[in-house]
Protein backbone atom coordinates (compact mmCIF):
# COMPACT_ATOMS: atom_id res chain seq x y z
CA UNK A 1 0.00 0.00 0.00
CA UNK A 2 1.25 3.43 -1.60
CA UNK A 3 0.19 6.20 1.18
CA UNK A 4 0.48 10.27 0.84
CA UNK A 5 -0.78 12.39 3.60
CA UNK A 6 -0.84 16.22 3.70
CA UNK A 7 -2.24 19.27 5.39
CA UNK A 8 -4.06 21.82 3.37
CA UNK A 9 -3.81 25.34 4.02
CA UNK A 10 -6.97 27.23 3.54
CA UNK A 11 -7.31 30.24 1.71
CA UNK A 12 -11.03 31.57 0.92
CA UNK A 13 -13.80 30.07 2.70
CA UNK A 14 -15.53 27.33 1.01
CA UNK A 15 -19.53 27.21 0.20
CA UNK A 16 -21.37 24.88 1.15
CA UNK A 17 -24.92 23.08 1.45
CA UNK A 18 -23.98 20.18 3.75
CA UNK A 19 -22.97 22.52 6.46
CA UNK A 20 -24.71 20.83 8.99
CA UNK A 21 -23.44 17.57 9.10
CA UNK A 22 -20.21 16.83 10.98
CA UNK A 23 -16.70 17.50 9.36
CA UNK A 24 -18.69 19.46 6.70
CA UNK A 25 -15.18 20.77 4.49
CA UNK A 26 -13.81 19.35 1.15
CA UNK A 27 -15.74 16.49 0.15
CA UNK A 28 -13.83 13.36 -1.00
CA UNK A 29 -16.87 12.59 -3.85
CA UNK A 30 -15.57 16.57 -5.64
CA UNK A 31 -12.12 16.33 -4.96
CA UNK A 32 -10.99 12.44 -6.33
CA UNK A 33 -13.36 13.33 -9.83
CA UNK A 34 -11.56 16.76 -10.21
CA UNK A 35 -7.94 15.29 -9.39
CA UNK A 36 -8.71 12.47 -11.96
CA UNK A 37 -9.73 14.76 -14.75
CA UNK A 38 -6.36 16.96 -13.51
CA UNK A 39 -4.21 14.48 -13.97
CA UNK A 40 -5.57 12.65 -17.24
CA UNK A 41 -5.50 16.14 -19.01
CA UNK A 42 -2.14 16.66 -18.14
CA UNK A 43 -1.19 13.13 -19.50
CA UNK A 44 -3.16 14.43 -22.76
CA UNK A 45 -1.04 17.92 -22.74
CA UNK A 46 -4.41 19.51 -22.22
CA UNK A 47 -6.39 16.82 -23.68
CA UNK A 48 -8.81 14.68 -21.42
CA UNK A 49 -9.84 12.26 -24.10
CA UNK A 50 -6.47 11.73 -25.72
CA UNK A 51 -5.37 11.52 -22.06
CA UNK A 52 -7.90 8.91 -21.43
CA UNK A 53 -6.40 6.66 -24.41
CA UNK A 54 -2.77 6.99 -23.51
CA UNK A 55 -3.36 6.46 -19.63
CA UNK A 56 -2.17 2.64 -18.67
CA UNK A 57 -6.06 1.11 -18.57
CA UNK A 58 -4.73 -0.66 -15.42
CA UNK A 59 -4.96 2.80 -13.60
CA UNK A 60 -8.93 3.11 -14.25
CA UNK A 61 -11.45 1.42 -12.27
CA UNK A 62 -14.42 1.81 -14.74
CA UNK A 63 -12.77 0.76 -18.22
CA UNK A 64 -15.49 0.48 -20.24
CA UNK A 65 -15.79 4.50 -20.12
CA UNK A 66 -12.04 4.41 -21.66
CA UNK A 67 -13.68 4.65 -25.21
CA UNK A 68 -16.88 6.47 -25.13
CA UNK A 69 -16.26 9.82 -25.70
CA UNK A 70 -17.46 12.68 -22.93
CA UNK A 71 -17.67 9.67 -20.38
CA UNK A 72 -15.27 10.05 -17.55
CA UNK A 73 -12.82 7.41 -15.88
CA UNK A 74 -11.84 7.50 -12.48
CA UNK A 75 -8.18 6.18 -11.30
CA UNK A 76 -7.76 3.51 -8.99
CA UNK A 77 -7.18 5.02 -5.63
CA UNK A 78 -9.12 6.64 -2.84
CA UNK A 79 -8.96 9.88 -0.99
CA UNK A 80 -10.15 10.54 2.86
CA UNK A 81 -10.18 14.21 4.04
CA UNK A 82 -10.85 14.62 7.88
CA UNK A 83 -10.68 18.42 9.10
CA UNK A 84 -10.45 20.56 12.52
CA UNK A 85 -12.16 22.69 14.22
CA UNK A 86 -14.55 24.07 11.42
CA UNK A 87 -17.40 26.50 12.18
CA UNK A 88 -20.34 27.06 9.32
CA UNK A 89 -21.03 31.18 8.74
CA UNK A 90 -24.06 32.56 7.61
CA UNK A 91 -23.63 34.23 4.34
CA UNK A 92 -25.27 37.96 4.07
CA UNK A 93 -27.39 38.64 1.75
CA UNK A 94 -26.55 40.05 -0.63
CA UNK A 95 -22.51 39.18 -0.43
CA UNK A 96 -19.77 39.88 -3.51
CA UNK A 97 -19.59 37.03 -6.63
CA UNK A 98 -22.04 34.94 -4.73
CA UNK A 99 -25.70 34.95 -4.93
CA UNK A 100 -26.96 31.51 -4.07
CA UNK A 101 -29.02 32.39 -1.07
CA UNK A 102 -30.94 35.13 -3.12
CA UNK A 103 -34.88 33.96 -3.10
CA UNK A 104 -33.89 30.52 -1.70
CA UNK A 105 -36.12 29.11 1.42
CA UNK A 106 -32.90 29.75 3.85
CA UNK A 107 -34.46 27.16 6.22
CA UNK A 108 -34.33 24.61 3.87
CA UNK A 109 -31.67 25.67 1.09
CA UNK A 110 -29.09 28.05 2.78
CA UNK A 111 -25.83 27.79 2.09
CA UNK A 112 -22.93 28.70 4.36
CA UNK A 113 -18.96 29.45 4.81
CA UNK A 114 -17.32 26.66 6.05
CA UNK A 115 -13.39 27.56 7.85
CA UNK A 116 -11.45 24.66 8.87
CA UNK A 117 -8.58 25.13 11.10
CA UNK A 118 -6.95 22.32 9.44
CA UNK A 119 -8.09 20.02 6.36
CA UNK A 120 -5.65 16.67 6.26
CA UNK A 121 -5.78 14.66 3.54
CA UNK A 122 -4.77 11.13 3.03
CA UNK A 123 -4.13 8.94 -0.23
CA UNK A 124 -3.72 5.79 -0.57
CA UNK A 125 -3.28 3.41 -3.78
CA UNK A 126 -1.90 -0.15 -4.63
CA UNK A 127 -0.09 1.06 -7.67
CA UNK A 128 2.99 2.53 -7.55
CA UNK A 129 3.21 4.12 -10.89
CA UNK A 130 -0.40 5.65 -10.00
CA UNK A 131 1.24 7.00 -6.57
CA UNK A 132 4.30 8.68 -8.26
CA UNK A 133 1.97 10.37 -10.78
CA UNK A 134 -0.29 11.67 -8.04
CA UNK A 135 3.10 12.92 -6.04
CA UNK A 136 4.01 14.73 -8.94
CA UNK A 137 0.87 16.51 -9.51
CA UNK A 138 -0.65 17.18 -6.52
CA UNK A 139 0.42 20.60 -5.72
CA UNK A 140 -0.24 21.67 -9.15
CA UNK A 141 -3.84 19.93 -8.47
CA UNK A 142 -4.73 22.41 -5.31
CA UNK A 143 -2.39 25.51 -6.34
CA UNK A 144 -5.15 25.22 -9.89
CA UNK A 145 -8.87 24.17 -8.58
CA UNK A 146 -10.87 25.75 -6.32
CA UNK A 147 -13.69 23.77 -4.44
CA UNK A 148 -17.38 24.25 -3.30
CA UNK A 149 -19.85 26.57 -5.45
CA UNK A 150 -18.64 29.69 -7.13
CA UNK A 151 -15.49 28.28 -7.13
CA UNK A 152 -14.42 30.30 -10.39
CA UNK A 153 -14.60 33.46 -8.79
CA UNK A 154 -12.08 32.43 -5.93
CA UNK A 155 -14.35 30.67 -2.66
CA UNK A 156 -12.59 27.48 -1.67
CA UNK A 157 -8.68 28.28 -2.55
CA UNK A 158 -6.63 25.90 -1.06
CA UNK A 159 -3.19 24.47 -1.41
CA UNK A 160 -0.09 22.13 0.44
CA UNK A 161 0.76 22.92 3.92
CA UNK A 162 2.93 20.51 4.98
CA UNK A 163 3.09 16.81 3.31
CA UNK A 164 5.07 13.76 3.68
CA UNK A 165 6.50 14.53 -0.24
CA UNK A 166 6.30 18.17 -0.57
CA UNK A 167 7.59 21.40 1.61
CA UNK A 168 4.61 24.35 2.37
CA UNK A 169 3.72 25.15 -0.88
CA UNK A 170 5.11 28.93 -1.23
CA UNK A 171 4.06 32.22 -3.05
CA UNK A 172 6.48 31.10 -6.10
CA UNK A 173 5.31 27.80 -5.93
CA UNK A 174 2.11 28.68 -6.46
CA UNK A 175 2.53 31.34 -8.82
CA UNK A 176 4.80 28.89 -10.87
CA UNK A 177 2.06 25.87 -11.30
CA UNK A 178 -0.62 28.97 -12.24
CA UNK A 179 1.57 29.79 -14.85
CA UNK A 180 2.53 26.64 -16.25
CA UNK A 181 -0.87 25.19 -16.04
CA UNK A 182 -2.57 28.38 -17.52
CA UNK A 183 0.39 29.85 -19.42
CA UNK A 184 -0.44 33.69 -18.56
CA UNK A 185 -2.13 35.07 -15.40
CA UNK A 186 -2.62 38.57 -14.19
CA UNK A 187 -1.70 39.38 -10.41
CA UNK A 188 -3.38 41.56 -8.58
CA UNK A 189 -2.17 43.34 -4.95
CA UNK A 190 -5.28 44.04 -2.31
CA UNK A 191 -4.69 45.72 0.88
CA UNK A 192 -3.52 44.30 3.95
CA UNK A 193 -6.49 43.66 6.07
CA UNK A 194 -4.83 40.97 8.38
CA UNK A 195 -5.66 43.08 11.57
CA UNK A 196 -9.52 42.70 11.17
CA UNK A 197 -12.05 39.45 11.65
CA UNK A 198 -12.17 36.94 9.29
CA UNK A 199 -15.34 37.75 7.37
CA UNK A 200 -14.64 41.70 7.08
CA UNK A 201 -11.07 40.47 5.61
CA UNK A 202 -12.51 38.06 3.18
CA UNK A 203 -15.81 40.55 2.39
CA UNK A 204 -13.23 42.89 1.23
CA UNK A 205 -11.37 40.83 -0.93
CA UNK A 206 -14.39 39.61 -2.58
CA UNK A 207 -15.49 43.33 -3.00
CA UNK A 208 -12.69 44.11 -4.93
CA UNK A 209 -12.58 40.64 -7.29
CA UNK A 210 -16.39 42.06 -7.70
CA UNK A 211 -15.33 45.53 -8.62
CA UNK A 212 -12.82 44.18 -10.94
CA UNK A 213 -14.37 41.24 -12.31
CA UNK A 214 -17.47 43.80 -13.01
CA UNK A 215 -15.37 46.54 -14.78
CA UNK A 216 -14.89 43.79 -17.51
CA UNK A 217 -18.05 42.11 -17.86
CA UNK A 218 -21.37 44.61 -16.32
CA UNK A 219 -19.24 47.55 -15.99
CA UNK A 220 -19.25 49.74 -12.68
CA UNK A 221 -20.41 53.46 -11.92
CA UNK A 222 -18.09 55.36 -14.35
CA UNK A 223 -16.95 52.77 -15.86
CA UNK A 224 -17.96 51.36 -19.42
CA UNK A 225 -17.86 47.23 -19.50
CA UNK A 226 -14.66 46.52 -21.01
CA UNK A 227 -16.16 43.88 -23.20
CA UNK A 228 -19.07 46.38 -24.16
CA UNK A 229 -15.83 48.58 -25.47
CA UNK A 230 -14.25 45.99 -27.27
CA UNK A 231 -17.35 45.02 -29.39
CA UNK A 232 -18.30 48.97 -30.24
CA UNK A 233 -14.97 48.81 -31.69
CA UNK A 234 -15.74 46.15 -34.42
CA UNK A 235 -16.52 46.99 -37.45
CA UNK A 236 -19.21 46.43 -38.47
CA UNK A 237 -19.63 47.87 -34.65
CA UNK A 238 -22.17 45.44 -32.49
CA UNK A 239 -24.03 46.81 -29.46
CA UNK A 240 -24.19 45.35 -25.93
CA UNK A 241 -27.64 43.60 -24.58
CA UNK A 242 -27.79 45.70 -21.90
CA UNK A 243 -29.40 48.72 -23.65
CA UNK A 244 -32.20 46.41 -25.02
CA UNK A 245 -32.45 45.20 -22.06
CA UNK A 246 -33.28 48.41 -20.10
CA UNK A 247 -35.71 48.99 -22.87
CA UNK A 248 -37.58 46.44 -22.44
CA UNK A 249 -37.86 47.47 -18.11
CA UNK A 250 -38.82 51.12 -19.39
CA UNK A 251 -42.01 49.26 -21.48
CA UNK A 252 -43.03 47.17 -18.60
CA UNK A 253 -42.72 49.23 -15.48
CA UNK A 254 -43.55 52.87 -17.04
CA UNK A 255 -40.08 54.55 -15.29
CA UNK A 256 -37.21 55.68 -17.09
CA UNK A 257 -33.75 54.13 -16.42
CA UNK A 258 -30.83 57.03 -16.63
CA UNK A 259 -27.73 55.95 -18.59
CA UNK A 260 -29.31 53.93 -22.04
CA UNK A 261 -26.76 54.56 -23.98
CA UNK A 262 -26.16 52.81 -27.38
CA UNK A 263 -24.08 52.98 -30.79
CA UNK A 264 -26.78 51.43 -32.48
CA UNK A 265 -29.24 48.98 -32.89
CA UNK A 266 -27.33 45.85 -34.03
CA UNK A 267 -27.76 43.82 -30.32
CA UNK A 268 -26.15 40.56 -29.73
CA UNK A 269 -25.55 39.30 -26.27
CA UNK A 270 -22.09 39.58 -25.50
CA UNK A 271 -21.84 38.98 -21.62
CA UNK A 272 -22.68 35.42 -22.85
CA UNK A 273 -18.57 35.02 -24.04
CA UNK A 274 -17.77 35.71 -20.18
CA UNK A 275 -19.67 32.97 -18.86
CA UNK A 276 -23.37 32.36 -19.22
CA UNK A 277 -25.81 33.24 -16.29
CA UNK A 278 -29.21 32.17 -15.56
CA UNK A 279 -31.17 35.69 -15.02
CA UNK A 280 -29.83 39.04 -14.22
CA UNK A 281 -31.47 40.98 -11.30
CA UNK A 282 -32.71 44.72 -11.36
CA UNK A 283 -33.80 45.09 -7.65
CA UNK A 284 -35.02 48.34 -8.18
CA UNK A 285 -37.43 48.20 -10.50
CA UNK A 286 -38.34 44.54 -9.16
CA UNK A 287 -37.66 42.72 -12.27
CA UNK A 288 -35.81 39.50 -12.72
CA UNK A 289 -34.52 38.55 -17.00
CA UNK A 290 -34.12 34.90 -17.28
CA UNK A 291 -32.22 33.56 -20.22
CA UNK A 292 -32.75 30.40 -21.96
CA UNK A 293 -31.23 29.23 -24.78
CA UNK A 294 -33.77 28.75 -27.91
CA UNK A 295 -33.41 25.07 -28.69
CA UNK A 296 -34.29 22.28 -27.10
CA UNK A 297 -33.42 18.84 -25.61
CA UNK A 298 -29.83 17.93 -25.63
CA UNK A 299 -28.59 20.94 -27.91
CA UNK A 300 -30.15 23.42 -24.71
CA UNK A 301 -27.42 25.40 -23.44
CA UNK A 302 -28.13 25.79 -19.71
CA UNK A 303 -25.35 27.49 -18.67
CA UNK A 304 -21.28 27.92 -18.32
CA UNK A 305 -18.38 29.09 -15.99
CA UNK A 306 -16.50 31.95 -16.74
CA UNK A 307 -13.41 31.87 -18.95
CA UNK A 308 -11.50 33.37 -15.97
CA UNK A 309 -10.93 31.51 -12.85
CA UNK A 310 -10.00 33.13 -9.96
CA UNK A 311 -7.30 32.44 -7.52
CA UNK A 312 -5.95 33.54 -4.12
CA UNK A 313 -2.91 33.51 -2.43
CA UNK A 314 -2.17 35.60 0.90
CA UNK A 315 -2.84 39.51 -0.20
CA UNK A 316 -3.03 38.61 -3.68
CA UNK A 317 -5.81 37.32 -6.43
CA UNK A 318 -5.20 36.29 -9.62
CA UNK A 319 -7.10 35.84 -13.02
CA UNK A 320 -6.35 32.67 -14.88
CA UNK A 321 -8.10 32.47 -18.62
CA UNK A 322 -8.50 29.23 -20.45
CA UNK A 323 -9.85 29.75 -23.87
CA UNK A 324 -13.21 29.33 -23.92
CA UNK A 325 -13.57 25.22 -24.98
CA UNK A 326 -14.15 24.58 -29.04
CA UNK A 327 -17.90 22.44 -28.65
CA UNK A 328 -19.24 25.93 -26.54
CA UNK A 329 -18.02 28.25 -29.44
CA UNK A 330 -19.66 26.02 -31.66
CA UNK A 331 -22.83 25.93 -29.53
CA UNK A 332 -22.73 29.79 -28.63
CA UNK A 333 -21.92 31.10 -32.09
CA UNK A 334 -24.85 32.67 -33.75
CA UNK A 335 -26.97 31.28 -31.12
CA UNK A 336 -30.25 32.98 -30.01
CA UNK A 337 -31.38 33.43 -26.62
CA UNK A 338 -34.50 34.45 -25.01
CA UNK A 339 -34.68 36.28 -22.17
CA UNK A 340 -38.05 36.62 -20.59
CA UNK A 341 -38.84 39.70 -18.20
CA UNK A 342 -41.14 39.21 -14.85
CA UNK A 343 -41.86 42.34 -12.89
CA UNK A 344 -43.76 41.62 -9.68
CA UNK A 345 -44.17 44.68 -7.24
CA UNK A 346 -48.27 45.64 -8.08
CA UNK A 347 -48.80 43.37 -11.14
CA UNK A 348 -47.20 40.76 -13.24
CA UNK A 349 -45.88 40.94 -16.80
CA UNK A 350 -43.88 39.63 -18.71
CA UNK A 351 -42.20 39.88 -22.43
CA UNK A 352 -39.13 38.31 -23.82
CA UNK A 353 -36.22 39.24 -26.42
CA UNK A 354 -34.12 37.18 -27.99
CA UNK A 355 -30.76 38.06 -28.60
CA UNK A 356 -27.74 36.36 -30.72
CA UNK A 357 -24.11 35.21 -29.10
CA UNK A 358 -21.42 36.91 -31.89
CA UNK A 359 -20.21 34.53 -34.31
CA UNK A 360 -18.24 33.74 -37.36
CA UNK A 361 -20.93 35.64 -39.58
CA UNK A 362 -20.49 39.19 -37.14
CA UNK A 363 -17.23 39.02 -36.41
CA UNK A 364 -13.92 39.97 -37.74
CA UNK A 365 -11.88 37.19 -36.18
CA UNK A 366 -13.97 33.55 -36.05
CA UNK A 367 -13.17 33.22 -32.13
CA UNK A 368 -13.58 35.74 -29.02
CA UNK A 369 -10.14 35.83 -28.04
CA UNK A 370 -10.02 36.10 -24.26
CA UNK A 371 -6.23 36.41 -23.84
CA UNK A 372 -5.95 39.39 -26.72
CA UNK A 373 -9.20 40.80 -24.48
CA UNK A 374 -7.53 40.60 -21.44
CA UNK A 375 -4.11 41.90 -22.70
CA UNK A 376 -6.25 45.02 -23.65
CA UNK A 377 -7.91 45.59 -20.55
CA UNK A 378 -5.81 44.14 -17.39
CA UNK A 379 -2.91 46.83 -17.15
CA UNK A 380 0.85 47.58 -15.39
CA UNK A 381 1.28 48.95 -13.05
CA UNK A 382 -2.33 47.62 -11.12
CA UNK A 383 -1.69 44.02 -12.63
CA UNK A 384 1.02 42.48 -12.65
CA UNK A 385 1.51 40.20 -16.13
CA UNK A 386 3.42 36.70 -15.14
CA UNK A 387 3.87 34.17 -18.09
Amino acid sequence: MYKLTFELKQHTPIIHFQHEQEGATLRASEVKPKLDKFIITKIGEGDYELGKRKINTNWVINKANVEVKKRSIALNYKVTITDQSSIAVDIPDPYPCFFGNMGEDISVNQKKFMFSDKVYMTITTLNKAIFDCLVYYIVDFFCCTNFGTRGSKGFGCYSIYKSTKHYECTINDFENSLKNHFGIIYKFQWTDTSNLDIMLNHNNLFKKIETEYKILKAGVQKKDSRIKIHFNNQRPAIEWEKPAIQQNIELITGSTLKNIKKINDNFFYVRALLGLAENFEYPKQSIKVKIEHNAVGNNKIQRYRSPITVKVFENYFYFCPEPIPEDVIKQLRNEEFILTFEHDKTIKKSMSLTLKVPGTKTLNKSNFDIYAFLATNLKQPIWTILK
